[in-house]
């Protein structure tokens, strides 16, 4: 009877790793199917366009050092706190001004570096039997909402009132 009631306990436990693998990606990967409409909107250069679009890998290497505070704060709390920084990061980037593109770029590439290093931790720590399978789980959700969020960013774009911005918001 403990077998049964684990293997569900152990499925749900999941779920939250799936919803933030879900939300590491998107905000990163939508930038570039509507750069032209940013473009118009806010009156970048192509070149400021380029530095946009590589920001966020520039500021994974400058931030991911922070995930060293999950060993001093707790994992989840600074799992949190860059689940936070992200938010804050998509809020300050769909404002529709290019100082906010840039800072919200910034903001939210943090709180990515900083997720990306610690969800495989946490999973490593709490799941050592099954670390392969979570990992590769976590993997494949990381590239179908990156794909996802690529291929629904025009479209959101051209349906919802506030244009890019919507979209960059979802």
């Amino acid at each position: 009877m403990t077998s049964s009631t684990s293997v569900p306990k152990t499925a749900l436990s999941i779920v939250p790793f799936l919803l933030l693998a879900a939300n590491l990606r998107p905000a990163l990967t939508s930038v570039g199917p509507l750069i032209g409409s940013i473009q118009d909107a806010t009156g970048l250069s192509v070149t400021a366009a380029g530095v946009l679009n590589s920001l966020p890998l520039l500021a994974f290497a400058a931030f991911a050092p922070l995930a060293h505070l999950g060993r001093r704060l707790g994992m989840e709390r600074t799992l949190v706190g860059a689940l936070f920084l992200l938010f804050v990061g998509i809020l300050f980037r769909s404002s529709g001004s290019a100082f906010g593109l840039f800072a919200g770029s910034i903001c939210l590439a943090a709180g990515i570096a900083v997720g990306n290093i610690l969800v495989p931790g946490i999973i490593k720590r709490d799941y050592p039997e099954r670390v392969k399978a979570l990992t590769a789980i976590y993997a494949v959700t990381l590239g179908l909402s990156a794909a996802i969020a690529s291929g629904l960013a025009v479209p959101l774009a051209a349906w919802l009132p506030g244009g890019w911005q919507a979209a960059l918001a979802i």
